[in-house]
């Protein structure tokens, strides 16, 4: 069965909700969680997760520094911002957030440590989880059982090593990626043909979006062609 790997070692409130009653403390790591990925037209890598009481879906998301939760979570307003955090996007340029602190969040059984979070105006109501939760995990996705299991960052020797031991027949590589320097997005170089032309540059490897992209006027002046 075909898996995918990313590796996070190479990149990578009050007036809401009534607290949820109090109960056995959660674990804190998500290492060794292996989770359902919530059902959508893509493999959009979204599990269950719950905001205080309330269920919601959880964005992962290796392109954003910091984590956000949408304005429509709140019941009414949401918390005042505590303050405002510049980002850089990776459709370029920066954008300014504001920052609130962090109601109760669980993804399945663990209860990550996040004291604050930007506050998005996404259509709905979800939570994205940022680098600052997950850059120190692994996340294997497994998209014949839809499923996202997060392990602890090894070396890239670690998985050479592993490789070399397995006797397995399917294709595997590890595949180095490179880090932007200002949004620490991770980078994979690829190439892209059509017809006679072709295109070759660095394209963010992201967890979020359903389809990839390509920049256009670049790929417009190498002689790709948009479809009609």
């Amino acid at each position: 069965m075909r898996g995918v790997l990313l590796a996070g070692c190479v990149l990578l409130g009050a007036g809401c909700h009534s607290a949820a009653p109090a109960g056995p403390s959660r674990p804190t790591s998500l290492a060794g969680q292996t989770l359902p990925l919530l059902s959508s037209p893509a493999l959009r890598l979204t599990v269950a997760g719950r905001l205080g009481n309330r269920a919601v879906p959880v964005v992962l998301d290796v392109t954003r520094p910091l984590s956000l939760v949408s304005s429509n979570c709140f019941d009414g307003e949401p918390p005042v911002a505590a303050g405002t955090a510049r980002v850089p996007e990776s459709s370029g340029g920066h954008r300014s957030w504001p920052e609130v602190p962090a109601p109760p969040v669980t993804v399945g059984p663990v209860a990550p440590p996040l004291r604050t979070l930007l506050l998005s105006g996404e259509t709905g109501c979800s939570v994205t989880l940022g680098q600052d939760v997950l850059f120190p995990y692994a996340l294997t996705v497994d998209p014949l059982r839809r499923e996202v299991t997060f392990t602890a960052s090894r070396p890239r020797e670690a998985y050479d090593a592993e490789l070399r031991a397995t006797d397995s027949v399917r294709e595997s590589h590890v595949v180095e990626l490179s880090r932007e320097p200002l949004g620490d997005w991770p980078l994979l170089a690829v190439q892209v043909t059509q017809g006679g032309a072709s295109i070759t540059g660095p394209f963010v490897l992201g967890t979020r979006e359903p389809f990839s992209r390509l920049a256009v006027d670049p790929a417009l002046g190498l002689g790709l062609q948009p479809l009609e």
